[in-house]
């Protein structure tokens, strides 16, 4: 009788000793020494942080309206702007566009790295959290679909909360759904033993820097970054060159617009459509040089034939579609990338969304 129930026991045993022992990545000290984890990126939607609870308020109180932004790192200056001071002293604005602007406030969610994943999720998360803006944006490109992206993986496992899933486990896509259920049941997929690499890129300082006060509203003229589209030196467009080369070999290696994640733009059109938000899709401003790359690329070649047959779709009566390297839309060009525009043209960019949106019936 003891041989059979050791028969039993043991596996019991060795399953839990194994589950325990997944566990011990979850302590700290035990990430930093021999995980190859190193922060994360994506821990406000993670987290369910709200910090601009306080500028929502303040804009409700004085009469502004509101609109709930969703990107990535090409978003990340209207964390800083348009403010009112930038408003009055931007070149690129008439007065009836100042006026027209400096009645909404921009409740800013952009992401480093994030796909259109990121942007579902923390729409979904500032809506259930009681927020009702008068418009929703969510910037989209090439870089919001790809299946094989450096961030892919990792968003999945340490960006969307568990309980998050479980609750919209109907309309999250299943193969989503159970990476990001599964990743949570057993740690070692998130926290992967190794090496941590404790370096930052640039850019993720520069996400850090941009949102130390997100409790605080924005104020003064923002330092204005980039160089104006022809007026680069020789250097400036060696660098860009590089930038764009370098780009091109870490995002199209591999590159695979993803079906499931394209599933997101229908899911993001119908919570705002449910709830009778006007909707606009935009694309950000790029460099001609990176422009050039995508015609050239055979991944993004495919991404762009893809997209164009996506596009007419987001023209409906709620929801609309905005390039911003349309001929003649966006006259602020001043690039600090091929990919990243300077923060002086944020309230044209912000101008131009919100004629878009504000077509909408």
């Amino acid at each position: 009788m003891k041989m059979v129930n050791n028969k039993y026991w043991f596996p019991l045993l060795l399953v839990l000793l194994l589950f325990l022992i997944d566990k011990v990545v979850l302590i700290p000290a035990v990430q930093s020494c021999c995980t190859q984890y190193r922060g994360n990126p994506f821990e406000s939607m993670a987290n369910y942080d709200f910090k601009q609870d306080a500028i929502v308020q303040a804009a409700r109180e004085s009469g502004r309206k509101i609109i709930l932004n969703l990107g990535t790192s090409r978003s990340m200056g209207y964390y800083r702007t348009p403010t009112p001071e930038h408003i009055a002293v931007s070149q690129y604005l008439t007065d009836a566009e100042r006026k027209t602007l400096s009645e909404y406030q921009i409740v800013n969610s952009s992401l480093p790295g994030a796909s259109i994943l990121s942007a579902y999720v923390r729409m979904a998360q500032w809506l259930d959290h009681g927020l009702k803006p008068d418009q929703i944006w969510v910037e989209i490109s090439p870089f919001s679909f790809n299946k094989n992206s450096m961030w892919a993986s990792f968003e999945l496992k340490h960006g969307v909360p568990a309980d998050f899933a479980l609750r919209y486990l109907n309309r999250l896509p299943a193969e989503h759904s159970k990476t990001i259920l599964t990743s949570r049941l057993f740690q070692v997929i998130r926290f992967r033993p190794g090496s941590a690499d404790q370096s930052k890129s640039q850019w993720e300082n520069l996400f850090a820097e941009a949102t130390r006060h997100l409790d605080q509203l924005p104020r003064g003229i923002p330092p204005y970054t980039g160089v104006e589209q022809g007026r680069e030196s020789k250097e400036q467009l060696l660098k860009y060159r590089y930038v764009s080369s370098e780009m091109e070999r870490t995002m199209f290696q591999g590159y695979k617009m993803d079906p499931v994640y394209a599933r997101y733009l229908d899911l993001i059109r119908a919570r705002a459509q449910e709830q009778g938000i006007a909707l606009v899709f935009w694309k950000p401003a790029s460099h001609p040089l990176w422009q050039s790359v995508l015609k050239r690329n055979d991944s993004a070649t495919h991404w762009m034939t893809e997209w164009n047959r996506t596009v007419a779709r987001l023209k409906t009566p709620h929801s609309s579609y905005l390039d911003m390297d349309q001929e003649g839309l966006l006259h602020c060009r001043f690039f600090v990338d091929p990919v990243h525009i300077g923060n002086r043209c944020y309230p044209e960019m912000a101008v131009r969304t919100l004629q878009a949106g504000a077509a909408i019936p």
